[in-house]
């Protein structure tokens, strides 16, 4: 290749450089942090973009790489960092896993084990690019918003009762069970209770086992994670669904385990599996990319074009536990309180912070353990555009913050507005986090989510909005009354002008329920759901309401409460709680259980919505199917060969 004559600066990056180098085509720097400290020096007499230019290879980081403001190009001008053109360039927060040896396995089983001597711990592991699973017991299904119930497991030793606003709750501090195998489960303190209930999935880790008698056990729970779980907004746990991270529970080929006491990994093969040819890359990083300015000087125009992002773990579930309330964000431990303002967000493996003008394109972001990237606080007019998101354990994109502090920022600096989401393609979101989403909008303004084909999601396609009308002013509710001591507000929340159009959305709601291919919650004047296909969410094709739009409220639970037992209910366009203020128009949508359904608890809110043109439950089959309409959806044509990977990331199970 040669020099692009396009770019006022530009750099080289191999994986066979020398940071020591000049950083040019014949003499390139090893790392991309090398590269970004060169261009730093250039960026205040910027006279043209910036090319740092990545040659094929894989970038392993176990830490973040960091932009800061001194990394901003002047306006008008962008730093690229991007892969040369045909070239792979993966960033990856792992290490390769080497040296396996076989053990002589009493029970017979392949199993293999091989040395973790000096590694961190990780809940991941890739093996040929595709995730093991960890062995784990028995699932106990629950239905709709039932919890678990095993006759083995009853609460233990009351602590307290929370009183919340849902009424009093009962805290323990864990579990008899007449399961005493579990007094011979190694490391227990590395097992993990899990619970799915309704649209949550929960993770606790056990403190603690011991005797209780010959025919019980005491399972002491993780404080104060077990607490939250019990008193959380919404819905509570029961019984746990499953245990995962069991040694004595690896009876199923494929499985994997990190045992971090004997710094021991174990991998037990299937047969004809050659394990010294195979590639395992265990990740030990948690981010990736951290873009992170002040408010006051925000890091600006930076570009990453054709580049792959892979290979994070996530410990907080096994470290302080996992409570999550909804979409995949976690009750605060700090705050019983204010249960719709008090979250925690997963971390994600790109963090954009205060970062204006910022665009990925063209790029992948797959076996990621967390979530994939954040845009949060005062991050502005960035883009993400023709990428591909896939294999991701928690949700794709997250905009905006979640708080009533961030609904009404005292500083307008705060707030994040007018990002872009547009023609990429989301699929296998959520394989550990069940309550993920593609894309997650919180208190936002001017957000635009176009033309994504979003598929094979854990829970819902697309989720707007948040505080569930308790951060709206002049709200009178019908039902599930605000608190006394909640703060009262007299002016909108940042919430406004959203746009989610023409994606195509189906197949979601694989693994929780009460959702939608497109869920909003609260006020959100001057905002679009226009032009989408939504269809075969959940897991009931037979089950279908005829009308096109329920208006739900506790009064008539008896003509249409009974749909909310069926799994994936609703599955279309799901207008929660004091949804308000949308244009919904020219929507497709079958194969749900509902097409569009508003939860009405707040007075005259339904009244606010204008809904026209949209086509309900006509099958493809059918001659009176609105094909043109449904086919503006999705990906445009540029971006459509991103459909070719599909199914790359089934868990290697």
């Amino acid at each position: 290749m040669t020099m692009d004559n396009r770019y006022s600066h530009q750099w080289y990056v191999s994986p066979g450089g020398d940071d020591n180098n000049i950083g040019t085509i014949d003499r390139p720097f090893r790392t991309i942090g090398r590269a970004r400290d060169e261009a730093r020096k250039g960026t205040a007499s910027m006279t043209g973009d910036f090319r740092i230019w990545i040659r094929e290879g894989t970038y392993a980081q176990t830490e973040a790489l960091v932009f800061d403001s001194r990394d901003s190009a002047p306006a008008g001008f962008r730093i690229v960092y991007a892969a040369v053109p045909g070239e792979s360039v993966t960033i990856s927060g792992g290490v390769r896993v080497e040296n396996w040896v076989e053990v002589d396995d009493a029970e017979g089983r392949r199993l293999f084990q091989a040395s973790a001597k000096g590694l961190p711990y990780s809940r991941h592991l890739y093996v040929n690019g595709s995730p093991a699973p960890r062995p784990r017991s028995k699932e106990i299904k629950a239905t709709s918003w039932n919890v678990a119930k095993d006759e083995d497991f009853a609460f233990w030793h009351l602590l307290e009762t929370v009183t919340t606003y849902q009424g009093e709750l009962s805290v323990y501090e864990g579990y008899r069970t007449t399961r005493t195998d579990m007094l011979g489960w190694s490391n227990p303190q590395d097992v993990e209770a899990v619970y799915d209930v309704g649209w949550t999935h929960s993770v606790c880790p056990i403190e603690s086992i011991r005797s209780d008698g010959a025919d019980s056990a005491v399972v002491r729970m993780k404080m104060p994670c077990f607490r939250d779980c019990q008193i959380k907004a919404g819905v509570q746990i029961g019984s746990p669904s499953y245990f995962e991270n069991v040694f004595e529970l690896m009876n199923e080929p494929g499985q994997w385990y990190f045992d971090r006491s004997g710094q021991t990994v174990y991998y037990y093969a299937r047969d004809g599996e050659d394990v010294a040819a195979m590639e395992f890359v265990i990740p030990l990083a948690e981010r990736l990319i951290d873009i992170r300015g002040e408010l006051g000087s925000p890091v600006r125009g930076l570009a990453f074009d054709g580049l792959e992002f892979c290979h994070t773990t996530f410990l907080q579930p096994l470290t302080s536990g996992h409570p999550e309330v909804q979409a995949n964000l976690l009750k605060d431990s700090r705050d019983d309180a204010h249960a719709h303002s008090a979250y925690l967000k997963v971390p994600s493996a790109i963090v954009l912070h205060a970062a204006e003008d910022v665009r990925f394109e063209n790029c992948r972001f797959h076996r990621l353990g967390s979530g994939a990237v954040d845009i949060e606080t005062g991050s502005r007019r960035n883009a993400f555009v023709g990428n591909e998101f896939a294999g991701i354990a928690g949700s794709g994109i997250q905009v905006g913050d979640f708080s009533f502090a961030d609904a009404h920022p005292d500083d307008e600096r705060e707030i994040v507005g007018d990002n872009v989401i547009a023609n990429n393609y989301f699929h296998e979101i959520g394989t550990d986090f069940k309550g993920s989403v593609a894309v997650i909008v919180g208190y936002a303004e001017g957000t635009a989510i176009s033309h994504n084909e979003i598929c094979e999601i854990a829970y819902s396609g697309i989720s707007v909005g948040w505080g569930w009308g308790y951060a709206d002013p002049g709200v009178e509710r019908l039902s599930n009354f605000a608190p006394d001591h909640y703060p009262v507000y007299d002016k909108p929340t940042v919430l406004r002008r959203t746009r989610v159009e023409y994606n195509h959305i189906h197949h979601v709601l694989r693994k929780l329920h009460d959702g939608g291919g497109i869920y909003t919650l609260s006020a959100q004047p001057e905002s679009v759901i226009n032009g989408n296909y939504i269809h075969d969410n959940g897991s009931e094709p037979d089950v279908v309401c005829v009308e096109d739009i329920v208006r739900h409220t506790y009064g008539n639970y008896e003509k249409y409460g009974h749909y909310g037992s069926f799994h994936g209910f609703p599955g279309g366009i799901y207008l929660d709680e004091a949804s308000a203020e949308f244009e919904i128009s020219n929507n497709v949508i079958h194969s749900v259980i509902m097409p569009i359904h508003y939860h009405e608890v707040v007075k005259n809110a339904f009244r606010t919505l204008s809904i026209f043109g949209n086509v309900t439950n006509i099958l493809p089959e059918s001659p009176l199917f609105p094909a043109a309409m449904a086919a503006r959806a999705g990906l445009e044509e540029p971006y459509r060969h991103l459909l070719d990977r599909e199914g790359e990331f089934e868990p290697h199970s």
